[in-house]
């Protein structure tokens, strides 16, 4: 009997590898792959389904005319995965598994890509792309018009090498999702975006991917670098692990709401070197010259911060931040604050010892100090609710540990645009459809990953048979 078990574990192990193997050499657009890309994407329709609980019966019938039209004149396999890849020479290019060549030729010819055929491949070019397709795979650089001769060489190489391995390819692989990405961070345009940021480039990797849960799309990414790495020290950056202590001053239910928790001098030094309007350094100073000293204010700040919208207001933004104080050095000249300056256009105004309104052009802003933390609000009546104990935010509460949390309620954002709203009365199919969706939730668990997920009220799976149905409709 042992015997007889341990050759039916042979003959499975045996088969499931022959399985593997021969689907994994059904994947030809995988197969050109360079194994030195800086850059590799995915996107993979059938996983794409099985995700949101189709399967290929499932896909067909949702939009029968389309899939088979697509599938009858294009000359692309549909059912298989599609790349988009940058090679090392900096060539960004795609690879496609071919269904049938004959057809893709056509379709080619009748979008402005003649054809030619030479050693084995059949090679198309215009003004923007050149590639090549034999029976199985088709490969299209992009912006290559000037350089065929050398993109000739490259995509022959590809085309004819067998399956290749490398570093992105690799880390691609580990994710999970119907898209996923991977690049190295050694490419010179992301070096150039964030030298300022990361302080270390070497064999790292930001590796991302988009999943469709059972009620919710979720796009994560993670900082990918070997261990010792000055990019996973959480001592670099500004982000430090939330206290959830600023829950019991938040609504239970606004419309949008983001915590995190900083140091305040952090926060100065970004504004000073990064603002967003020009205006902002000018305001700051007017603040520090003529009423009080507003750098102190904010290098007071350390620990958690709250932003919170109650209830959207396009025409009446409110919103309330709340931050936590380590002094309250900033109010010790208070008195000498000046209310009377009249060659400014912002206005200032004490209300109490610890609460004040400054007024520029037809806005105002409502400060001041409770329950040593720091308050900044659109209007009087948040002011007054302000740094109080009330409703306990449960979201924000479950924030603690994480570094960066935040939720926007989708269905309501939708809704207060008028236009929107009033084109949602009138269709009740397509209103149903808006208010399957939930929260758009933003976090991190860590400075070195990011995750963005839409949540749904309904499964995926309907809601996608519902927009079917609309188009359907039309």
């Amino acid at each position: 009997m042992k015997k007889l078990a341990v050759v039916i574990v042979c003959l499975l192990l045996a088969g499931a590898a022959a399985a593997w193997y021969f689907m994994r050499n059904t994947d030809s657009a995988r197969d050109v792959l360079p194994g030195n890309a800086v850059m590799v994407a995915t996107f993979d329709p059938v996983e794409f389904t099985k995700e949101c609980g189709f399967n290929l019966l499932d896909l067909l019938d949702l939009a029968p005319n389309i899939f088979n039209s697509a599938k009858k004149s294009l000359g692309i396999d549909l059912t298989k995965p599609a790349y988009i890849f940058t090679s090392s020479t900096g060539a960004t290019g795609i690879s496609l598994n071919v269904k049938d060549a004959d057809k893709l030729k056509q379709l080619l010819t009748v979008v402005g890509f003649p054809s030619e055929e030479q050693q084995g491949f059949r090679w198309v070019a215009n003004k923007n792309a050149f590639g090549c397709f034999d029976d199985q795979k088709m490969l299209l650089f992009f912006n290559g018009s000037d350089k065929q001769e050398t993109l000739r060489r490259e995509m022959m190489g590809l085309m004819n090498q067998s399956r290749q391995d490398g570093p992105v390819i690799e880390r691609l692989s580990q994710q999970k999702g119907f898209l996923r990405v991977c690049f190295s961070c050694e490419n010179a345009d992301f070096r150039k975006a964030f030298s300022g940021i990361i302080p270390d480039f070497d064999d790292a990797y930001v590796s991302a991917a988009l999943r469709a849960g059972e009620k919710d799309l979720t796009f994560s990414a993670q900082l990918l670098a070997p261990k010792g790495s000055t990019l996973l020290d959480n001592q670099n950056f500004a982000l430090r692990p939330i206290n959830s202590s600023l829950a019991d001053f938040a609504p239970a239910n606004p419309t949008f709401w983001l915590c995190a928790n900083l140091r305040g001098e952090t926060i100065l030094n970004y504004l000073k070197k990064n603002s967003i309007r020009p205006q902002l350094n000018a305001i700051l100073m007017t603040l520090n010259v003529f009423f009080f000293d507003a750098d102190l204010m904010l290098k007071a700040i350390d620990g958690d911060i709250s932003i919170v919208v109650p209830k959207l207001d396009l025409e009446h933004p409110q919103f309330l931040l709340t931050a936590t104080l380590n002094n309250t050095d900033f109010l010790k000249n208070a008195d000498d604050w000046d209310e009377t300056f009249d060659g400014s256009p912002m206005k200032f105004r004490k209300l109490t010892d610890t609460d004040y309104l400054i007024s520029y052009e037809r806005q105002d802003l409502y400060f001041g100090v409770r329950n040593n933390c720091l308050y900044l609000a659109a209007n009087k009546e948040l002011a007054d609710s302000a740094c109080q104990q009330g409703e306990s935010n449960d979201k924000m509460k479950a924030s603690q540990g994480k570094y960066l949390d935040a939720s926007l309620d989708a269905t309501q954002l939708i809704k207060s645009y008028a236009p929107v709203a009033l084109m949602l009365g009138a269709a009740p199919q397509l209103y149903e459809t808006v208010d399957a969706f939930d929260q758009v939730v933003f976090s991190c668990d860590d400075p070195q990953s990011i995750k963005l997920s839409l949540t749904t009220k309904k499964p995926v799976k309907e809601i996608v048979k519902n927009l079917q149905g609309l188009i359907s409709e039309k």
